[in-house]
């Protein structure tokens, strides 16, 4: 097998795996897209993007993308990078506004800010109707850094 006939073997999988994507987003009833932002130990930035769906009564998650941050990367540059892996997905602005009801994400201002945050972005651009929530696992574990300090509690 040569280095060519490789490569076309990964762009056809590619090609396959979009194509089941693109056939469960349009037989789901919603879908909710997660996102996180991780700085690894060289300082660089990386933004994890995760869809889930419910077909059948049955949660399936896909990963869309770990895509790297340019440095100093405000929230419009996020937002871009984040339409652009949803349309990469084969999800067009239709199938987005129809189908995307939830956004999750931790609480980095980035995402979550009341102002311009990605959410709120998201949400004056392309889906009206959106719900932005904020990880629950994440909110417990700075609850628990609060209250471990009291003594009936630790």
């Amino acid at each position: 097998m040569s280095v060519t006939s490789r490569w076309e073997w990964v762009k056809y999988l590619a090609q396959v795996e979009n194509d089941d994507l693109k056939e469960k987003i349009e037989n789901s009833r919603f879908l909710a897209l997660y996102f996180d932002e991780v700085t690894y130990m060289d300082n660089t930035s990386w933004i994890y993007m995760s869809i889930y769906m419910v077909n059948e009564h049955t949660r399936h998650s896909y990963l869309l993308g770990i895509k790297k941050m340019r440095e100093n990367s405000k929230t419009e540059k996020v937002y871009e990078l984040v339409l652009n892996s949803l349309k990469e997905s084969c999800m067009n602005h239709l199938i987005i506004a129809k189908y995307l009801v939830c956004v999750g994400a931790d609480g980095a201002s980035l995402l979550q800010e009341q102002r311009n945050g990605l959410c709120v972005r998201l949400k004056l651009s392309s889906l009206p109707y959106m719900v932005n929530i904020h990880y629950m696992a994440h909110r417990m574990n700075l609850a628990f850094t609060i209250v471990r300090k009291f003594p009936s509690f630790s």
